[in-house]
């Protein structure tokens, strides 16, 4: 398990938190369900330093995800 440094807008503010997921879709997953993100602009894997850059609101993202049931897997890639 990867620990992630994401910066990202909260109540207008942006601030870095951190996650913990298997992969980068997980940490972004964990994001999107945090209802007081609204922002993503950059994710960093602090052991390989890997980043990705984003510019996005995540708001429609988290809506899109609250319509499914609960029993359904959520996979999808960054490249």
């Amino acid at each position: 398990m990867g620990k992630y440094v994401m910066t990202v807008e909260i109540d207008g503010q942006r601030t870095e938190i951190q996650t913990f997921a298997n992969n980068v879709e997980s940490a972004i997953d964990n994001i999107v369900c945090m209802s007081a993100v609204d922002k993503l602009f950059n994710i960093v894997e602090q052991e390989t330093n890997e980043s990705w850059d984003f510019n996005e609101d995540i708001t429609e993202l988290r809506e899109l995800r609250n319509t499914l049931p609960d029993n359904v897997s959520v996979m999808f890639g960054v490249g």
